[in-house]
Order: structure tokens, then sequence, then C-alpha cells
């Protein structure tokens, strides 16, 4: 590895794929969305988005900063067949006060990422990084500082799995869904003077 797995609805394998330049530490959630200018040429030439690793976890709150990897979304050509591996690009960042485990990223239409705290400091929150200040992260090396959205209104209790794990966005780029071990939460997303 690290390595990315196509699957189907039922869970067949359908491929198996080396992220290249990358290591995996603690790859929480991926999400899916456009691509960074530096990559958006290459991935429009194969008609493709670009899928974004979070390596974000953190159990213990200790890591300064965390990396998000992105690569752009291999062809599954069939059952069995294995992609050539694929060039991941990467940034860091970290939270504006302290470490924070977090488990859950989505790529918003903008191409704006949101990211969800899993819970651990008692309230479970958003965090956002703007596509500009991604773009300008991949191009620089430098690490960028989330900022703190707001607080999600769910209670994290880790006695009964109240802690959040994942978080997917609405094909109609509209909804966003938060995952704690046993439900889901929904969010409207709201366009305020050009940002979500």
């Amino acid at each position: 590895g690290p390595n990315l797995y196509a699957v189907d609805m039922s869970g067949k394998l359908l491929a198996q794929f080396k992220v290249a330049n990358a290591l995996a530490r603690d790859w929480e959630d991926i999400s899916r969305g456009g691509c960074p200018p530096e990559m958006a040429e290459a991935a429009s030439q194969q008609k493709r988005e670009c899928l974004y690793i979070a390596d974000t976890g953190d159990n213990d709150q200790v890591r300064p900063q965390v990396t998000i990897y992105i690569v752009i979304e291999p062809q599954v050509s069939g059952a069995g067949a294995q992609p050539p591996p694929a060039p991941a690009r990467t940034f860091h960042y970290r939270y504006p006060d302290k470490p924070t485990d977090a488990e859950a990223l989505a790529v918003l239409p903008n191409g704006d990422l949101t990211i969800v705290s899993k819970g651990r400091n008692g309230t479970i929150d958003f965090f956002g990084i703007s596509a500009a200040a991604v773009a300008k992260a991949i191009a620089s090396g430098e690490t960028v500082v989330a900022e703190y959205v707001g607080n999600t209104g769910i209670q994290p209790e880790p006695k009964t799995g109240q802690l959040v794990t994942s978080a997917a966005l609405a094909p109609d780029g509209k909804t966003l869904a938060v995952r704690t071990y046993y439900e889901v939460y929904f969010f409207e997303l709201v366009n305020e003077g050009g940002k979500t």
C-alpha cells in the first residue's frame, strides 16, 4: 500500500490501485469532487474528478498537522483489473487552536472542503478549507489553517457511539450527511455571498 479499492454495490472487488507519493498513517474518509487547478486539465482530458483522501485520524489528538492526498479518480475497466498507480498531490493543514481528531471529509460543489471533528474534544464541529487555500497549499507546500465554521449541534457521547465517523455530500450538492456509529444527520448547505 497505500491502496484504494473499487467495489461494486454487492461488495465485489473491481480494482485495486496504489496511491503513489503517499503514506497511510491514519486514513479515515474519502470524498469525490472537482480537482484543484493544477490537476484540473489532466482530469478534464480523462473526463474524471478527483478523490480527496483524509489522513486526518488523531485519536490521541497530538498531530500538529494532518494531510489530505488528492488523486485523479482512476478508470475502473473491469473486474480484477489493476490500474496503474495514481500519483497523489498533497497538502497539510492544522486546526486553529489545538490538534483535533477528525474522520469526516466532504468536497463541496465549489471545491471548498468541509471537515467534521469526531467529538473527542467535547463538541462536534465543522471546519472549512477554501478551494483557493487548497490550491495555494499544494503549490507552496505551506500548512494551511482550517477555519472553524461552527458547532454541528450533535452532542458527542462515546458510550453510545455518538461520535462522527464520516460525511458525504448528496449528488445534488445541497445536503451534507454526517454519520456517527449508529445515526446519520442531514445538514442543508446554505450559500451566503458565494461562500457555502
